[in-house]
């Protein structure tokens, strides 16, 4: 019994997303939104350049992380307000100078702080590297 209702659990959880699911653990914080939010972003980033479309165009736009509602057992200190300061940084290197290597270092800033943070979703960040060695 306790498996059958452990099943329907995780499949109520997660969410569909091109044929694969995804399950949430957490509730719809601001700040979990906003990173599932980069998370689809910088996956269509991704995509272009496996399709070997021109990046130009391709701009992110983030708000700060650490001024959304995080989840509950998240707390915004001074560490976590300066790793999302230094991501914005990266993430408008990024929009200056498109390149693969810009955008492999929005992710590294991603595992950086993911490290340290709730290291729950360093899997699905782990995927979106471009060519990572």
């Amino acid at each position: 019994m306790i498996r059958i209702l452990s099943f329907l659990f995780f499949i109520f959880s997660s969410c569909h997303n091109n044929d694969k699911v995804v399950f949430y653990p957490n509730q719809s914080s601001e700040m979990a939104q906003l990173m599932r939010s980069m998370v689809n972003q910088l996956e269509d980033i991704k995509s272009k350049v496996k399709n070997n479309e021109d990046l130009n165009q391709t701009k992110l736009y983030f708000s700060l992380i650490h001024k959304s509602q995080s989840t509950d057992n998240i707390q915004i200190n001074s560490d976590l307000e300066s790793m999302s300061k230094s991501f914005h940084s990266v993430v408008n290197d990024y929009n200056r100078y498109p390149s693969v290597k810009s955008y492999n270092n929005i992710i590294q800033s991603c595992m950086n702080c993911h490290a340290s943070y709730c290291s729950g979703p360093m899997g699905i960040i782990n995927t979106l590297y471009i060519n990572k060695k």
